[in-house]
């Protein structure tokens, strides 16, 4: 198996990577940093049973304020905690609320600040442009029921990447992912597979051209998709046809039953031992975008 990046969540006050639906849903299942980390350890421990060299590995956060409302003291912690790269997802509707109309706070207090303050302190980013988010299409708003295949949709998403991509031009990117849990949107309908093939085939290679021009390297892209939707018979081939020619397979992964209560933790070793099994290409990494799993009643664990 390839290297794994895998990105528990450090938690603060700010929530915002789902939809409202999605939301409800989740929120009681993502609370607490110290549960997160404890499940990432035995998850750890599961796998490889005694230490191993790390390799190329790589160890990363998704770090917001912390308690005391100091985010140099999250970041520590979290370095603490081996981090080396920290990840950063944004909404594409977020960004570009509507054609052209690009969120100037964002750039000025975000990207701007962050080019400075990751390459200072030795972090890299994993970087998330989020087109769709679990059931929900996330373009800017003249483009909601502009199809991801067509022309325009592939124009405005590369001038999205020249936006981002002049305001972070030092930090370096352990990733981007494009889209975020699409399966659950597509469902099982190839053509919206098909469309979102074309819209990567064009934009991927304008990404990575854009990396190699700032930084002189190549830039690891993928788009993030469900363990669910992966493992599951009905959508399997559609997931592994977005990830073909794709550098990495990004997966969110939280062992839920139907009903949104926790599997055991018995089975996180054999969920990835399928991953292996789906993906068996060293040269083509997992990358474990999202990984947490819950303690409460509510959730049955």
């Amino acid at each position: 198996m390839g290297p794994v990046c895998l990105v528990p969540f450090l938690w603060g006050y700010g929530l915002s990577r789902f939809s409202l639906w999605f939301l409800k849903r989740k929120n009681s299942y993502l609370r607490g940093m110290k549960n997160i980390l404890l499940f990432t350890l035995t998850l750890i421990s599961s796998i490889v049973y005694s230490q191993l060299p790390q390799g190329d590995r790589v160890f990363a956060w998704n770090v917001d304020e912390a308690e005391n409302a100091k985010y140099d003291s999250a970041i520590s912690y979290a370095q603490g905690a081996c981090m080396e790269s920290i990840h950063m997802s944004r909404l594409w509707s977020w960004v570009e609320p509507d054609s052209g109309n690009f969120d100037s706070t964002f750039i000025a207090n975000t990207l701007d600040p962050a080019n400075v303050y990751y390459p200072i302190i030795g972090l890299k980013m994993e970087l998330q442009l989020s087109v769709t988010n679990t059931v929900n299409k996330e373009t800017p708003l003249d483009l909601q029921y502009v199809n991801f295949d067509d022309p325009q949709m592939i124009s405005r998403f590369k001038i999205l990447l020249d936006t981002v991509f002049a305001h972070i031009p030092d930090i370096e990117l352990s990733a981007l992912n494009i889209g975020n849990e699409s399966d659950i949107l597509f469902g099982v309908d190839p053509i919206q597979y098909n469309q979102f093939k074309t819209f990567l085939n064009a934009v991927v290679p304008y990404a990575k051209q854009l990396y190699f021009n700032l930084h002189g390297t190549d830039l690891k892209v993928g788009t993030t998709l469900t363990f669910g939707g992966i493992t599951n018979p009905a959508k399997t081939a559609l997931c592994q046809m977005l990830n073909d020619s794709l550098d990495i397979v990004s997966v969110t992964y939280y062992p839920l039953n139907p009903d949104f209560t926790m599997r055991a933790p018995t089975v996180v070793s054999g969920d990835f031992g399928m991953l292996v099994t789906a993906f068996p290409d060293t040269a083509q990494p997992i990358y474990m975008v999202e990984c947490g799993y819950s303690t409460s009643a509510t959730c049955n664990s």
